[in-house]
Protein backbone atom coordinates (compact mmCIF):
# COMPACT_ATOMS: atom_id res chain seq x y z
CA UNK A 1 0.00 0.00 0.00
CA UNK A 2 1.54 3.53 -0.76
CA UNK A 3 1.82 6.28 1.40
CA UNK A 4 0.27 9.52 0.20
CA UNK A 5 1.38 12.64 1.86
CA UNK A 6 0.11 15.23 -1.17
CA UNK A 7 -1.86 15.42 -3.94
CA UNK A 8 -0.62 15.87 -7.63
CA UNK A 9 -2.61 16.49 -10.89
CA UNK A 10 -2.57 15.96 -14.59
CA UNK A 11 -1.04 19.09 -16.24
CA UNK A 12 -3.13 22.22 -16.82
CA UNK A 13 -6.01 20.10 -15.44
CA UNK A 14 -7.62 19.43 -11.41
CA UNK A 15 -7.63 15.70 -12.42
CA UNK A 16 -5.55 13.92 -9.67
CA UNK A 17 -2.71 12.51 -10.96
CA UNK A 18 -3.15 8.54 -9.21
CA UNK A 19 0.43 7.21 -8.35
CA UNK A 20 1.25 3.85 -9.95
CA UNK A 21 -2.00 3.19 -11.86
CA UNK A 22 -1.65 1.07 -15.27
CA UNK A 23 -5.04 0.82 -17.21
CA UNK A 24 -3.99 -2.65 -17.26
CA UNK A 25 -4.84 -2.79 -13.79
CA UNK A 26 -7.10 -0.60 -12.92
CA UNK A 27 -7.06 -0.73 -9.25
CA UNK A 28 -4.70 0.97 -6.18
CA UNK A 29 -4.30 1.01 -2.99
CA UNK A 30 -3.07 4.06 -0.83
CA UNK A 31 -3.22 5.58 2.31
CA UNK A 32 -3.48 9.14 2.98
CA UNK A 33 -1.57 10.95 5.57
CA UNK A 34 -3.49 14.24 5.56
CA UNK A 35 -1.17 16.05 8.08
CA UNK A 36 0.98 16.25 5.54
CA UNK A 37 -0.69 17.65 2.91
CA UNK A 38 -0.54 21.62 2.34
CA UNK A 39 -2.72 23.05 4.67
CA UNK A 40 -4.14 19.60 6.06
CA UNK A 41 -6.64 19.28 3.24
CA UNK A 42 -7.01 17.98 -0.25
CA UNK A 43 -7.72 20.74 -2.30
CA UNK A 44 -10.31 20.37 -5.63
CA UNK A 45 -9.86 17.43 -7.75
CA UNK A 46 -11.48 14.71 -9.57
CA UNK A 47 -10.53 11.44 -11.17
CA UNK A 48 -11.65 9.03 -13.65
CA UNK A 49 -11.64 6.51 -10.81
CA UNK A 50 -13.90 5.16 -8.22
CA UNK A 51 -12.98 6.26 -4.81
CA UNK A 52 -13.91 3.96 -1.76
CA UNK A 53 -12.18 5.42 1.55
CA UNK A 54 -12.47 4.52 5.29
CA UNK A 55 -11.79 6.75 8.01
CA UNK A 56 -9.93 5.14 10.50
CA UNK A 57 -9.58 8.11 13.17
CA UNK A 58 -11.24 11.66 13.61
CA UNK A 59 -13.60 12.25 11.01
CA UNK A 60 -13.28 13.98 7.28
CA UNK A 61 -15.26 16.23 5.97
CA UNK A 62 -15.98 15.68 2.05
CA UNK A 63 -17.14 18.97 -0.06
CA UNK A 64 -18.86 17.91 -3.64
CA UNK A 65 -21.12 20.33 -6.01
CA UNK A 66 -23.60 18.01 -4.68
CA UNK A 67 -23.16 19.09 -0.73
CA UNK A 68 -20.54 18.62 2.05
CA UNK A 69 -20.86 15.39 4.38
CA UNK A 70 -19.36 14.41 7.27
CA UNK A 71 -17.85 11.16 7.34
CA UNK A 72 -16.93 10.17 11.44
CA UNK A 73 -13.91 7.72 12.59
CA UNK A 74 -14.66 3.83 11.68
CA UNK A 75 -16.70 4.99 8.79
CA UNK A 76 -16.40 4.76 4.93
CA UNK A 77 -17.71 5.78 1.28
CA UNK A 78 -17.42 6.40 -2.21
CA UNK A 79 -16.91 8.97 -4.61
CA UNK A 80 -18.07 8.56 -7.76
CA UNK A 81 -15.58 8.89 -10.97
CA UNK A 82 -15.60 12.28 -11.94
CA UNK A 83 -16.74 13.90 -9.26
CA UNK A 84 -15.50 16.88 -8.46
CA UNK A 85 -14.49 16.93 -4.80
CA UNK A 86 -12.43 18.00 -1.76
CA UNK A 87 -12.09 16.91 1.75
CA UNK A 88 -10.98 18.15 5.49
CA UNK A 89 -10.72 16.68 8.52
Amino acid sequence: MKIIKRIDFLAGSREEKLPDFMPDFPYIASRAELEEYDGGVVPWHWHKTIELFYIERGSLEYRTQYGNYIFPEGSGGMVNSNVLHMTKP
